[in-house]
């Protein structure tokens, strides 16, 4: 009979996660043990998805009608959210029409570190969006790259393959634009600054950015009023101040500590040519 609850549960309200099982069992006058033996012990009928960024190691339990249903998918959107899930990030990144994303470029804006111990790698998140089907992989001609598409489909409202590579040559154009400027105002090692597309990928403490470079700018920074994570530092004279409050570049960026001297690290985030959720 119990068990019927659980089944009958899923049925009626979609796929939960087992946090949130456990809660309506107990709600039904089910002892914690009891139920959490109950979902241990669950038949074949109910089927299990671990692994796939849950918070705290729960599963999202549903049954095999529900694979893949917009339920299933509102479910699992809704425990990344709550989990401030890696992988709700990476999808997060992608354009809401469908429009192509370079792999290189999503990577970029999903926050997922390079390689790191106790990480999830982009590849190994990107390969589980796919099998869910909340993403698909092509290369365009026109772009000679890789691009990820929000979507199990083709979208009709996805902007052209033309106007997203005249898309990557502005940032191309703005991130040039910065570099140039970084090293006529001294802020950053002349010859050490990496952006994106040079051969050297911009990298710094194992994160992907579009724009990195050594600063010798310490007497500038200032704490963060907030306690301080990773020795992260603030620049009063604003590098990505002054580009942040422009519509056609909102640049986000931070100035960190390395070794022994300071990094200027910048991305550019959701510019208006870009149609995001």
């Amino acid at each position: 009979m119990k068990r019927d609850l659980v089944r009958q549960l899923l049925a009626d309200e979609g796929p939960m996660t087992s946090s949130d099982l456990l809660r309506r069992m107990e709600a039904a006058n089910i002892a914690p043990p009891a139920a959490r033996k109950r979902l241990q012990r669950l038949g074949d009928e109910v089927r299990r998805l671990y692994g796939y960024g849950l918070p705290n190691n729960q599963q999202l339990l549903y049954l095999q009608d529900d694979w893949l249903s917009p339920r299933f998918i509102e479910r699992l959107r809704d425990a990344w959210h709550e989990g401030n899930s890696a992988h709700g990030n990476a999808l997060a990144a992608l354009p809401s029409d469908g429009t192509a994303l370079p792999l290189s470029l999503m990577h970029t804006r999903s926050g997922v570190p390079l390689a790191l111990k106790g990480q999830v790698s982009f590849e190994r998140i990107l390969e589980q969006l796919e099998k869910l089907e909340r993403v698909r992989a092509d290369a365009p001609p026109e772009l000679a790259e890789r691009c990820i598409f929000a979507g199990r489909a083709p979208s009709r409202n996805a902007q052209p393959i033309q106007r997203t590579r005249a898309v990557l040559l502005s940032e191309r154009v703005l991130l040039a634009a910065l570099r140039d400027w970084l090293r006529k105002s001294a802020f950053a090692s002349y010859e050490k600054i990496r952006v994106r597309g040079d051969d050297q990928r911009p990298e710094f403490s194992r994160w992907p950015y579009d724009l990195v470079g050594p600063s010798y700018v310490r007497p500038l920074g200032s704490r963060y009023s907030r306690k301080p994570r990773g020795r992260e530092l603030g620049v009063r004279t604003g590098v990505v101040r002054r580009l942040s409050n422009s519509r056609a570049e909102r640049v986000a960026g931070r100035a960190r500590f390395g070794e022994s001297r300071l990094f200027i690290v910048a991305a550019v985030r959701r510019p208006f040519l870009w149609h995001t959720s």
